[in-house]
């Protein structure tokens, strides 16, 4: 789905998608996390595309708390078919920041791998 058709009323929206943000994520960030989870979000809710990513990862997460399958929770999250980059970046912020998005991943087989700083070149 092209998302730059919304970027020109975003930043009018921002504000509210942000309070949207915050009312649903209550009880589905990982303990210790919420702190974090705000920060990530300040950072990276700059466009309606990441808007959708946190908001999708968010709908998954509380889809997978209430019972349903991993393999059906993202898809019954989505109201469009998703391409596969937004999908696995999805997956990457359930891993990271909300409850049960170890087991997501997982069972999507994404992972996040972290640089190693200390390798030679």
């Amino acid at each position: 789905m092209n998302f730059e058709i919304f970027d020109d009323d975003f930043e009018e929206n921002k504000l509210a998608f942000k309070k949207e943000i915050s009312s649903f994520s209550k009880n589905l960030v990982k303990n210790n996390l919420e702190k974090e989870f705000e920060l990530f979000v300040d950072e990276n809710l700059n466009c309606t595309r990441n808007y959708y990513i946190i908001l999708f990862a968010l709908k998954t997460t509380q889809n997978i708390l209430n019972g349903e399958s991993f393999e059906l929770a993202p898809f019954n999250a989505f109201s469009f078919l998703p391409d596969v980059t937004f999908f696995q970046t999805m997956c990457m912020v359930c891993k990271k920041f909300l409850k049960k998005g170890e087991e997501l991943a997982k069972y999507y087989n994404i992972e996040i791998e972290k640089p190693n700083h200390k390798q030679k070149v």
